[in-house]
């Protein structure tokens, strides 16, 4: 993977022939030197303050989660032809598969085109080049949901399927809580502090805490297991370490 793409990418503009743009949707793309997550999340969003999960949740709510969009996967690059392998996504599959032409203006400015849909993206880059990353996902069991975990810099994105797949087509508003419950976030990688949660795919756990940080450099290849209380854990009780060119070691909350 070209160093280039790897960081955070924050879209400005999403452009299609017919005029039509998107300025406001908030969306985040953390890409390792393999693995990537995405979240999209359309503006503006009703206040979820008061919710403690699925259950229970007030229709309008529910009914407004299916609008956003994420995935997380693998990206391949072949002569600036990038194609996002989309191993987890958060509406059903699309008509075409997730390719584009990226075009560099700068180190922190890309133009993506689409290839087998007719768009352009406008994505600005928050995290120097050279930043240290870390890359891992769960291990596939026959059942299992799908994990990504990746940081960049002083950011992390993760995801975690949900636990069935989705039986209704996307911009339904009555998918059932397990439907739902695909958790793609974001947060802030700060040295000694626990990673925190500042946006997700469920809002109501924005504030919360991912992890409290590594207690040593996770090595390429070995195999992680995260805490069981962590939502990682959903998709499994081992990781497996793909990149690591960074320590991102911190501080449980406690301070032990």
């Amino acid at each position: 993977m070209p160093s280039e793409y790897v960081g955070l990418w924050r879209r400005e503009r999403l452009a299609r022939p017919d005029g039509w743009r998107d300025v406001t949707t908030e969306v985040y793309w953390l890409q390792s030197h393999g693995l990537f997550v995405d979240l999209r999340i359309p503006q503006p969003r009703p206040d979820f303050r008061g919710c403690a999960g699925l259950e229970n949740l007030p229709p309008e709510l529910a009914a407004w989660l299916p609008r956003q969009q994420g995935f997380a996967g693998r990206l391949t690059v072949d002569d600036g032809v990038c194609h996002w392998h989309r191993e987890l996504d958060y509406q059903p599959p699309g008509e075409f598969e997730d390719i584009g032409r990226a075009e560099f203006i700068s180190d922190a400015l890309m133009l993506e085109s689409g290839i087998l849909a007719d768009y352009t993206e406008v994505w600005r880059k928050a995290v120097p080049n050279g930043s240290g990353a870390l890359a891992m996902r769960a291990e596939k069991t026959p059942g299992g949901r799908v994990g990504i975990l990746v940081a960049v810099g002083d950011y992390f994105m993760y995801a975690v399927d949900r636990p069935q797949a989705l039986s209704r087509e996307s911009g339904h508003a009555d998918w059932t809580a397990a439907e739902l419950e695909c958790e793609i976030g974001f947060g802030r990688v700060r040295p000694g502090m626990p990673w925190r949660i500042e946006r997700c795919s469920l809002p109501f756990r924005e504030g919360g805490v991912l992890l409290d940080g590594f207690d040593t450099r996770p090595e390429p290849g070995a195999i992680w297991s995260p805490p069981e209380d962590c939502v990682l854990a959903k998709a499994g009780s081992h990781w497996r370490v793909v990149e690591c060119t960074a320590d991102f070691r911190g501080t449980p909350i406690d301070g032990d």
